[in-house]
């Protein structure tokens, strides 16, 4: 009995192990993620004028991470001179800046930013990654991906997520 106990003590603490060293600042050529031990991520992906990103939380089984995005929104003022009545709805955040929401008062102003802001999107990261030595790697089509990919300048990357040491 006691080495039963010793040895289930002993497979915990190995999981225990592997799920601390998960936390941290992961990059590759799609993007960057954050994984905290607080049960949240943040997910950004940059380039040219455009940038994505998403905040969320993680759940993990056996070795595969599995991410759901928690929308952050604003509140868009606008006044209807037609109308003469001020309406409030709810946009997806444009920065990545938690806290408290901000109130955009010029629709117009916000509609002319879309090009070159950072816009909070559902399915822009990946929902589901694998855990493996310090990396992630992801699916694409139910398929695990752990090749190099070619992409614009014809030269093979890492299709993974790679832990950045800081």
């Amino acid at each position: 009995m006691k080495k039963i106990f010793l040895a289930l003590c002993f497979f915990f603490s190995l999981s225990l192990n592997a799920q601390t060293n998960l936390f941290g600042n992961y990059t590759s050529t799609s993007g960057q993620i954050t994984i905290n031990p607080d049960s949240t991520f943040k997910y950004s992906w940059h380039v040219c004028l455009q940038a994505k990103w998403a905040f969320g939380t993680w759940r993990i089984f056996k070795d595969t991470l599995y991410l759901t995005m928690v929308p952050v929104y604003d509140t868009l003022r606008y006044f209807d001179k037609n109308r003469n009545i001020t309406s409030d709805t709810l946009v997806l955040k444009e920065d990545e800046e938690t806290g408290q929401s901000k109130v955009i008062i010029n629709q117009i102003d916000w509609q002319k930013t879309i090009l070159t802001r950072h816009i909070q999107e559902e399915g822009c990261y990946p929902s589901k990654l694998f855990y493996k030595k310090g990396r992630l790697y992801n699916f694409v089509n139910g398929q695990l991906l752990t090749k190099r990919i070619k992409l614009w300048n014809n030269k093979k990357h890492p299709s993974w997520y790679y832990k950045i040491e800081e």
